[in-house]
């Protein structure tokens, strides 16, 4: 089975699939929407549609060896491609989600601490409020008898309140 190599129409045509690619992703990575460790897959991916429109003897040698068609083997080598990357954001996705779980750990056990703190100093405050509330009361029944006594008015105050 003889394989022709590429035309000049399909050539031009890969080369500008690949400029659009690396076009595209350096966009999103410029507005963040594309984290730079995965912009490399899709960079490689770009370069490898160009070097492969233009230099395109390796993929025929390859395709004669295993007797497919090119079309064949750029589609297997596509979802190849495919796999990996998505073999990759499954990786990244199960170490940020894992990432996610110690934080909220982390907050809960935070949470908790400052929690007990709180009840902590609210115990506290409201055993001293209980021993300042007996002593409140004891000074108020102390300044009742000194208001009924000389020592809080005058002796005339007292006399005119007894009248």
């Amino acid at each position: 089975m003889e394989i022709s190599p590429l035309t000049l129409s399909q050539r031009l045509f890969a080369t500008f699939v690949g400029l659009a690619l690396a076009i595209f992703v350096l966009r999103l990575v410029r507005r963040q929407r594309l984290d730079i460790a995965l912009s490399v897959w899709w960079a490689l991916a770009s370069a490898g549609i160009i070097v492969f429109a233009w230099f395109d003897r390796p993929i025929i040698a390859l395709a004669a060896r295993i007797s497919l068609k090119m079309s064949s083997v750029l589609l297997v080598s596509g979802n190849l491609f495919i796999l990996f990357t998505c073999l990759h954001i499954s990786s990244v996705i199960t170490r940020l989600s894992q990432q996610n779980r110690r934080i909220a750990q982390n907050i809960t056990v935070n949470s908790a601490n400052r929690l007990e703190q709180h009840l902590a100093h609210t115990q506290s405050s409201l055993a001293s409020k209980a021993v300042l509330g007996d002593r409140c009361i004891y000074e108020a029944s102390c300044c009742k008898k000194q208001v009924q006594s000389k020592e809080f008015y005058g002796h005339e105050d007292i006399e005119r309140k007894n009248k």
